[in-house]
């Protein structure tokens, strides 16, 4: 090849390079922004005025709470609350004579809870696993129900709530909503306890449970920013002016 020619193909293959470059930098970010918008990646941009987002690298999840409050890592207070798991680490969400436990406990096989029943005349123990063999989410009935089922009932635990992270919300033993069970994994789970005056006092008192989501983001689907930011607004609405709070001045 003559000076000339080498000449003329070194801009040219430069060119193509660059056509190349910015051409796949353009599809990721295309892909990136679908995908993002379909929610199936997990989004770090939801912002919403007066809430805060907290990030327990511990044991791998994030919820958001309102200005105000504060979240004190504290030993847990019973630490073999729930049969078939030890509690490994707890939360405590506080503001004034209001208080969120988020206990973060590491079970075998299956959680049972029965920190409800006692309280309340027609809660009963719950125990959840997740059947590999079906790929879904049991709960068994150790006592039986108030609705008639007899003792060692199992059947399909209902999954039809889920976090803003995609993570599901299972029922737990306290009445009127006072705790969620939601499963990070078959072996990890995170417990989100409101005290009763916010059980009974508020519309949602799920609000916080709502926001937590894993901070993997394989472990679920989480919603798009929007959703996100609805779910964290509505939190906000719950408990930013819940009596018993201390206002921010």
């Amino acid at each position: 090849m003559n000076g000339s020619n080498r000449g003329f193909m070194l801009p040219l293959l430069l060119a193509i390079v660059s056509i190349l470059i910015v051409g796949g930098t353009f599809y990721a970010y295309e892909r990136a922004r679908n995908s993002a918008d379909n929610g199936a990646v997990y989004n770090t941009q939801v912002s919403v005025s007066g809430m805060r987002k907290y990030s327990d690298d511990f044991f791998g999840f994030s919820f958001w709470y309102p200005d105000g409050w504060r979240v004190n890592v504290v030993s847990p207070e019973k630490p073999n609350n729930y049969s078939g798991g030890i509690v490994a680490r707890q939360l405590d969400v506080v503001n004034g004579e209001r208080k969120i436990t988020i206990e973060e406990v590491t079970a075998t096989s299956s959680i049972q809870d029965a920190t409800g029943v006692g309280a309340c005349p027609v809660c009963v123990p719950l125990r959840y696993y997740f059947d590999k063999n079906t790929h879904m989410w049991m709960v068994e009935y150790p006592d039986g129900s108030d609705i008639g089922l007899a003792p060692g009932t199992i059947k399909a635990a209902d999954v039809s709530q889920n976090t803003m992270g995609g993570l599901h919300m299972l029922a737990g033993s306290h009445r009127f909503g006072g705790n969620v069970i939601i499963p990070l994994s078959a072996e990890n789970f995170v417990v989100v306890t409101v005290d009763g005056a916010i059980a009974t006092g508020t519309s949602d008192p799920k609000a916080l449970a709502k926001t937590v989501a894993a901070l993997d983001p394989k472990a679920a689907a989480s919603a798009g920013v929007l959703g996100q930011e609805a779910v964290v607004e509505a939190e906000r609405a719950v408990y930013a002016d819940l009596p018993g709070t201390i206002k921010l001045k």
